[in-house]
């Protein structure tokens, strides 16, 4: 089982409000059913040949390369990133630049394993909605934008992911609670908190509330589960983990 902190997943743009009258193949090409993947793959496949334009494009093959790894087949995916990583590198030399385009293409650099190009791009996201609202006149505190605090902590989460993937704990910590200063609720960010500070085997105690946090959120979802027994593992707490099953049964 895969934590939310330790990999930056990311959809490529909203495509749902972006294509509201997409084809079958296409919603079925974003909408990635993992029990499914071949039919997946071959929709996906269809989208790419229609051309539809670079960022839907470049999206398909995103989805494609994530079911082909599901499916084993790291080749083929690995392609398939760097065909998305052009299209979506063609998307932003040909249209305003765009939040949703730098996440695109940040996320098809993660998992060619580009960290420092990904995070570049996270932040260039970030530039591109704090100066948005800034030059209309709306109130920005610290460099972040009040009106969207959402969008700006879910961009400092995936930061944090790509720098916990590249074993960087205390720029991962820094940005996991940005996310978690704009968004507490999050039980996500509280998740991450705890795992990149068990990682760094620093404030164990900030990291344990944090990880009991995150299941209160979620009413003891399975991804604040697995990041309490992260974390005493990492801590080298048997016990710990002991303890916590014997509360789940």
């Amino acid at each position: 089982m895969a934590s939310g902190a330790a990999l930056a997943q990311a959809l490529p743009f909203d495509w749902q409000n972006e294509v509201p009258d997409a084809n079958d193949d296409f919603t079925r090409c974003m909408n990635r059913d993992r029990a499914n993947a071949d039919r997946t793959i071959q929709s996906c496949g269809r989208v790419i040949a229609e051309r539809a334009g670079s960022e839907f494009t470049g999206a398909a093959y995103y989805s494609r390369g994530l079911m082909r790894e599901i499916l084993q087949d790291r080749e083929q995916a690995r392609g398939d990133f760097e065909n998305a990583y052009t299209y979506f590198t063609i998307a932003i030399g040909s249209r305003d630049r765009h939040t949703d385009t730098y996440r695109n293409r940040a996320a098809a650099l993660y998992r060619l394993g580009r960290f420092d190009e990904a995070i570049a791009d996270y932040r260039s996201a970030l530039a591109v909605v704090t100066n948005a609202h800034s030059d209309r006149g709306t109130r920005v505190r610290s460099g972040v934008a009040d009106l969207r605090p959402r969008q700006v902590s879910s961009l400092h989460y995936r930061i944090g992911g790509v720098q916990f993937r590249a074993g960087r704990w205390s720029e991962a910590i820094a940005a996991f609670d940005q996310a978690a200063e704009l968004e507490p609720e999050s039980s996500s960010y509280q998740s991450a908190r705890c795992e990149a500070r068990a990682a760094a085997d620093v404030d164990l105690d900030v990291a344990q509330a944090a990880c009991e946090r995150a299941i209160q959120l979620s009413e003891g979802s399975d991804e604040a589960i697995f990041s309490v027994g992260l974390f005493y593992f990492l801590s080298r707490s048997a016990s710990g983990i002991l303890d916590r099953v014997r509360t789940r049964q």
